[in-house]
């Protein structure tokens, strides 16, 4: 038994997809964005990582106070024993300048979870 739509019932269903689809087109292109961004946040990292013993000798002293900040806090050196609290190298990528500018609050929300 074929059962027959009305005009209307279909025009409504159309645009609640029709909508339903361009929401989900606009968070795809954020996430899409979110992960590139986090990808060259990620790779700048890497950069950084690859090069530090080499441009912490060569860097000024203010610039070492910096690159010390961003991988660490609360240095104690006593009794010849160096301590340390390092940062998380998520919390870096995460709130890099790279990543915030790069998605909507759902996107960041997203990588990092």
């Amino acid at each position: 038994m074929d059962q027959v739509i009305t005009e209307e019932y279909w025009k409504e269903k159309h645009n609640l997809w029709y909508n339903e689809k361009e929401e989900l087109i606009e968070k795809l292109k954020s996430f899409n964005n979110a992960a590139r961004t986090f990808d060259e946040g990620a790779n700048l990292l890497l950069n950084f990582c690859e090069t530090l013993p080499q441009e912490y000798l060569k860097a000024s002293p203010k610039k070492k106070q910096q690159i010390l900040r961003l991988i660490g806090s609360n240095f104690i050196y006593k009794d010849k024993k160096l301590s340390v609290e390092l940062s998380s190298v998520f919390d870096l990528l995460i709130n890099n300048q790279y990543l915030v500018n790069g998605g909507n609050d759902e996107a960041v929300l997203t990588c990092s979870r």
